[in-house]
């Protein structure tokens, strides 16, 4: 079933549909700056390698391998000042487009819910208690809102973050990055089926609002609780055996000339923490999936008695 249907924006205008297609493409694009980040970070640690290592075999003129050193260090840092800035309003864009499009298609949503449930005839309200009314205008409206604001964009951000370092990743050291994601199959079927599993507890608790609200969410707190902090240990013992590989790579890389060598001390920075970038982004992005399908099945209930 598909997360999203064209019956989620019936209620949106020419100007909605199109703050949303922009705060979408710009989230997108967005996502290539963490890696970018990453590899600007990489070459800044190579620069100061390689400035330790020549300074220490100079013996002539040492201001022009500092004023060097200086001047490229303070190139890279500002790009990375750049890509922050435009994160920054990027984000901004993102958060405002989405945000401004949401909340007037939850307005619209609500007066024509409202102006629906003054139009129903007598015995409707027989069958259907206050609750009922109360629940739809704060619970699902609150839900429809969430698909269709700022979350659809950060939900885009972080899946290209997570296809950016793939690829960043794969391009600085496609041998290193498949150490690293040896495991990352596993933590995607976890994720996943975790999600799963919360989105249908999610449901039956939707379902049963006035009854079981406060025992569901602390449910599904708690399997949260117990899966961040049982899968620390086994994440660390990961990310060391990537860091020792990278440093045998190197090694076996020293029988080739300065000029061919392909890993390098950056080499290892880039790609272990793109593929850290690629698995977080991945679990950022999982729970998005989970408010969207809420928002759909809370906006075909609630479309169901605007359209009646």
């Amino acid at each position: 079933m598909s997360l999203f249907s064209t019956s989620q924006f019936k209620y949106s205008s020419f100007k909605d549909r199109a703050f949303t297609a922009i705060g979408c493409a710009v989230a997108v694009v967005t996502g290539f700056s963490l890696p970018t980040l990453i590899v600007l970070m990489g070459h800044l640690l190579l620069k100061f390698i390689v400035f330790q290592s020549v300074e220490a075999e100079l013996c002539g003129n040492q201001r022009l391998t500092i004023g060097r050193f200086q001047s490229e260090a303070k190139l890279i840092a500002g790009y990375m000042a750049l890509v922050g800035l435009a994160m920054l309003l990027s984000n901004v864009i993102i958060v405002g487009s989405l945000g401004m499009s949401a909340t007037k298609q939850s307005f619209r949503i609500r007066h024509y819910f409202m102006r629906a449930m003054l139009h129903q005839e007598v015995g409707w309200f027989d069958t259907h208690t206050a609750g009922d009314f109360a629940g739809r205008i704060t619970a699902d409206l609150e839900k429809i809102h969430d698909g269709l604001g700022e979350k659809i964009g950060m939900c885009l951000f972080f899946l290209s973050t997570a296809v950016a370092s793939l690829i960043s990743a794969f391009w600085h050291g496609w041998q290193l990055a498949l150490v690293l994601l040896a495991l990352v199959p596993c933590l995607v079927i976890l994720t996943t089926g975790i999600a799963k599993v919360q989105s249908k507890l999610e449901g039956e608790e939707s379902t049963a609002y006035h009854n079981a609200e406060a025992v569901a969410m602390e449910a599904v707190t708690f399997i949260r609780t117990v899966i961040a902090y049982g899968g620390q240990l086994k994440e660390t013992k990961r990310y060391a055996f990537g860091f020792w590989y990278g440093i045998d790579l190197i090694v076996a890389d020293f029988a080739n000339p300065p000029g061919h060598r392909k890993y390098l001390t950056s080499t290892i920075i880039i790609v272990f923490f793109s593929v850290l970038m690629f698995s977080m982004s991945l679990g950022q992005a999982t729970p998005y999936f989970q408010a969207f399908a809420n928002a759909k099945r809370a906006a075909g209930k609630v479309y169901q008695i605007i359209d009646r």
